[in-house]
């Protein structure tokens, strides 16, 4: 089975919880939701989330 990853700070994670649904601000200025494959999570962490102290890994359920 095939995975890819999305990256978000905790906090985004927490209002999710609270609100139960996720769109994120990429969603509205691009389109879609930024994911990656896991290979590439370190370097998407470091580069995207150097300022966040804690972040969450979603694995989107694909559907085809």
């Amino acid at each position: 089975m095939s995975y890819i990853v999305h990256v978000l700070p905790r906090s985004d994670w927490q209002t999710f919880e609270r609100r139960g649904k996720y769109r994120p601000d990429s969603l509205a200025e691009a389109g879609f939701i930024h994911c990656s494959k896991p290979g590439q999570i370190v370097l998407v962490a470091d580069y995207n989330h150097a300022d966040e102290d804690d972040v969450v890994l979603l694995l989107p359920e694909l559907r085809r």
